[in-house]
């Protein structure tokens, strides 16, 4: 065996081992990337969208209680004023709220499109619930408390259901996206470990074959030097 195509056996090993060594960085930092895509998505996607829904729930109801207010012994006009504003304010809040759910989730399409029926509903509810108010105005309080347990009740009803659908749709997709995001994790994780054992046994195989490889090599070529110098070489 000549020196010549040791060299090239050797540099062929340590590059492999280098090219290895490479794949190995390149797939580390697709790991890290994964993990902080994921982290990044659960800190500005669906934390806040869950949040965002959770919030316009507690607002739906709020404005629900300020309606029901009037009905039950505050029923002078101050009063009615008051709970009028109340209703308002949290009937904004709550559509509001769902707004930014559904942008939240804009990338997600199976999400939204289950609330495409949302602004109607929303609408035909908050139109309900103000006829309430016309009518306590107008001091027809009985009225108003049929209306309210009638048409405002049920198209509240109607209304929350879409809070609770945005709300369980939001915390599946979380669920999927995390499950999908740990499973690439972890099969990065494999093929890295499987990388790892690479590089330990081709370091390994080069530093316990190498020496021996070179002393054989360069014991052959002493007998070789010997043979010439005692004149059995040409």
């Amino acid at each position: 065996m000549n020196l010549k195509s040791i060299r090239v056996r050797y540099t062929a090993m340590f590059c492999s081992i280098a090219v290895v060594l490479l794949i190995s960085n390149i797939m580390n930092f697709s790991l890290v990337s994964k993990t902080e895509n994921g982290m990044e998505l659960f800190a500005h996607e669906f934390n806040p969208a869950i949040s965002a829904v959770i919030n316009a729930d507690r607002d739906l109801y709020q404005a629900r209680t300020a309606e029901l207010q009037i009905l039950i012994g505050n029923s002078n006009p101050s009063k009615i004023i008051e709970n009028q504003k109340d209703f308002e304010e949290n009937a904004q809040q709550a559509y509001d709220r769902m707004q930014d759910f559904k942008q939240y989730m804009s990338a997600y399409p199976d999400v939204s499109q289950k609330l495409n029926q949302f602004d109607a509903a929303f609408k035909k509810w908050k139109n309900a619930a103000k006829a309430v108010f016309s009518l306590a105005n107008s001091g027809q309080l009985e009225q108003a408390r049929i209306q309210s347990a009638g048409a405002s009740l049920t198209s509240f009803d109607l209304l929350r259901d879409f809070y609770n659908i945005a709300g369980e749709a939001g915390d599946n997709k979380s669920h999927s996206v995390s499950e999908t995001i740990i499973s690439e994790v972890e099969t990065t994780q494999t093929v890295l470990t499987i990388f790892s054992v690479i590089i330990i046994i081709l370091t390994f195989t080069a530093g316990i074959i190498a020496p021996k490889t070179m002393a054989d090599a360069l014991e052959n070529l002493s007998s070789e030097l010997q043979a010439i110098n005692s004149g059995d070489g040409d």
